[in-house]
């Protein structure tokens, strides 16, 4: 267990020495007791050891709270959506973050559900995969998980798939689990807000919507 714990030190050490090489702002986040999470000027932190060091983002999320992140192709949804759980998980580790400041709420359960694809025998279809990793999601969750999807249900029609996700986003907020969806389903957002406000629950709800910078 000592050498365990003396590699996990030692890597954690050399990942904040990577950072500080690269420029990237590094912070001890602290624990919170009114955020899920909150980051200002953060990275993805694989994104920020390798390459281009990337633009640096704020992001936050309340108890409860959902976010629908949309915008263009390669405008960076997926990697925010990847350094939200990263950075709460490295954060939990008690390891330093790349971010100029952050404070998060510990959670028990980080669930995720990315694009999937068919089954291996074919029995099942992409949408039908997905729909059983949602129920599989959603029998793990507890009050103080956090849920994170990415572009769910782009393989059915997409009045269908929005229906879908919005009914699936209400439901979390319903129940005060905080959660993050990214989405191609521009259209979606009236009737999320609708539903939202139906419940009470509108000031639970944001849109982030991400854009490409040029770069020189």
């Amino acid at each position: 267990s000592l050498r365990d714990a003396l590699l996990y030190y030692t890597g954690a050490a050399g990942f904040c020495r990577k950072l500080q090489e690269r420029g990237s702002a590094i912070c001890a986040p602290s624990i919170s007791e009114t955020m899920t999470f909150r980051y200002t000027a953060a990275r993805l932190p694989e994104q920020s050891c390798t390459g281009v060091l990337p633009v640096p983002n704020d992001l936050a999320l309340e108890p409860g709270g959902c976010i629908l992140m949309t915008g263009p192709n390669s405008s960076g949804k997926t990697c925010c959506l990847i350094m939200a759980g990263q950075l709460l998980f490295l954060g939990q580790l008690g390891c330093l973050i790349p971010a100029e400041a952050g404070e998060f709420s510990p959670r028990d359960r980080l669930l995720t559900l990315f694009a999937a694809g068919e089954s291996k025998t074919g029995e099942d279809s992409r949408m039908g995969m997905e729909v059983q990793r949602i129920r599989l999601l959603r029998s793990l969750m507890t009050p103080g998980s956090i849920l994170l999807f990415n572009e769910p249900m782009t393989s059915t029609s997409a009045a269908e798939g929005a229906q879908i996700c919005t009914d699936l986003l209400t439901d979390l907020a319903r129940q005060g689990i905080p959660s993050i969806l990214v989405t191609h389903f521009n259209h979606i957002w009236p009737g999320l807000e609708a539903d939202f406000a139906a419940l009470g629950l509108s000031e639970r709800l944001h849109s982030l919507v991400m854009i490409a910078l040029e770069t020189p």
